[in-house]
């Protein structure tokens, strides 16, 4: 089986007329996944945030400042949802 032969039998125009993928359908799985795996992801992205955004507040920070840093950054615990 070639590559062409494989797009031949995937394409939608190739399923029949009462196979219907709405465009939720298609990315439910996407979405069932980003739940299960989004508090790793918030707990990664928060702490790559605060250790890049966090130097460069220091460097731009007032004098009248003592220090500007992140006392909690997340990016909440709802995962976000992609729809078609």
């Amino acid at each position: 089986m070639t590559v062409e032969d494989s797009r031949k039998i995937f394409t939608p125009e190739q399923y029949p007329s009462w196979v219907v993928f709405s465009n939720q359908q298609k990315l439910a799985w996407l979405n069932s996944h980003l739940e299960k795996i989004w508090p790793y992801v918030d707990e990664a992205a928060s702490e790559l945030v605060k250790s890049s955004v966090e130097p460069v507040l220091e460097q731009y920070r007032p004098v009248i400042l003592a220090s500007l840093k992140f006392s909690k950054f997340t990016l909440d615990t709802v995962a976000p949802q992609f729809t078609g």
